[in-house]
């Protein structure tokens, strides 16, 4: 929840009822119909300003006109290269060769989501199109079921 109530009718019926009859103090009311400023920060300080930054209609932003340049690879500040844990290198995988749609084993076609799989060949993880193969479930299984039990 996001801090929001959501009262019931029926709640709201006994709000209602328990303030018939009391009255507010002139003060409070003279409060309540003043309108509040939006307030940035910590609105409880004393010494707030309102919120006068915002941008203003018809004004030109300063990154108009600037590319959005995405670092990626080698580039990156945080590229870890052959020292890439098992999953970034297979994120790698997927965001470089795409996700195929049909097995490259048995040519099974239409594969979507996590019924596809790349799968190293070598094991070594070399970020070569070569030593991957894309595969189905099936045969992702069948694959380590040899390598691991030699059948």
């Amino acid at each position: 929840m996001s801090g929001k109530r959501f009262l019931s009718e029926e709640h709201k019926e006994k709000i209602r009822q328990s303030r018939i009859g009391k009255k507010w103090p002139e003060q409070v009311k003279e409060k309540m119909r003043k309108p509040k400023p939006k307030l940035i920060g910590n609105q409880n300080a004393k010494g707030h300003k309102p919120n006068i930054t915002s941008f203003k209609a018809g004004h030109i932003s300063w990154s108009k006109d600037q590319k959005n340049i995405k670092i990626q690879g080698e580039r990156h500040f945080a590229w870890r290269g052959d020292q890439a844990d098992y999953t970034s290198k297979h994120h790698w995988v997927r965001s470089n060769f795409g996700t195929p749609s049909e097995c490259e084993n048995c040519g099974t076609d239409n594969i979507l989501g996590r019924y596809g799989n790349w799968h190293n060949i070598s094991g070594d993880y070399v970020r070569v199109r070569n030593d991957w193969t894309f595969l189905c479930a099936k045969c992702h299984r069948r694959f380590h079921k040899v390598l691991v039990k030699g059948d």
